[in-house]
């Protein structure tokens, strides 16, 4: 398997091995080694997304709505992971 294509990039299966291998280390450190149940995702950057958009229009909206009370509306590590991704 070559590490590099053509044009210089990175092989798309050794980036997505990777990233498997990042996922399955960050599941284990998360949940064995810190003893929590939250690891490696990307559903909440959407709704972050989301609610960065409607934050634009609408802030009011966005500070009366429970769910962004409680998961802030943020560009994080994981925000960055996901934009990184595409």
């Amino acid at each position: 398997m070559k590490l590099k294509t053509k044009d210089g990039g990175w092989s798309p299966y050794l980036a997505g091995a990777l990233v498997g291998v990042l996922a399955v280390v960050s599941v284990y450190a998360t949940t064995q080694l810190m003893g929590k149940s939250n690891f490696l995702g990307a559903s909440t950057t959407f709704v972050r997304a989301a609610g960065l958009l409607e934050q634009t229009v609408f802030p009011e909206r966005v500070a009366a709505n429970e769910y962004f009370t409680k998961e802030k509306v943020r560009v994080d590590w994981q925000f960055m992971f996901v934009i990184g991704i595409f």
